[in-house]
């Protein structure tokens, strides 16, 4: 989940008060957010908190890095990350096609050519994370 990673460690550089990769931070909110004005730096610092945790949890089910919580729970959250994430890239095309909601146009563009099938592949692979594995019984 090194996607999850990544988006994690660029919402921190926003909530540090980094506008890369524009020039200003009402550049910026026209790039990633469709409105203007950026969100603050501890709303900024909540989606960073939420990203990295999901991508603990996913990494985690996988069986990477140690569960925070049982096996079960680390599971169940993996999946809850898959569904959020899910949710974020279908409504993502859907309003963005349908302009359902009133964003920029460099915003539309960019969430349906990259942000909302980034997030679809993400919760792919989310979800595959969160399956149970089964050992299969052995034939002895």
């Amino acid at each position: 989940m090194a996607g999850l990673g990544a988006a994690g460690a660029l919402h921190a550089l926003w909530a540090s008060g980094s506008t890369w990769p524009r020039d200003s931070s009402d550049e910026l909110a026209d790039l990633v957010v469709g409105t203007r004005p950026f969100p603050s730096p501890p709303a900024t610092w909540a989606v960073t908190g939420l990203v990295a945790g999901g991508a603990w949890l996913v990494l985690a089910a996988d069986g990477r890095v140690p569960a925070p919580i049982s096996v079960r729970l680390t599971r169940l959250g993996a999946a809850g990350v898959a569904g959020a994430l899910a949710l974020r890239g279908a409504g993502g095309l859907v309003a963005g096609a349908t302009r359902l909601i009133d964003v920029t146009d460099e915003f539309r563009r960019w969430d349906l050519r990259v942000y909302s099938p980034l997030c679809l592949a993400l919760a792919a692979g989310a979800a595959v994370a969160a399956r149970p594995t089964k050992v299969p019984p052995s034939s002895a």
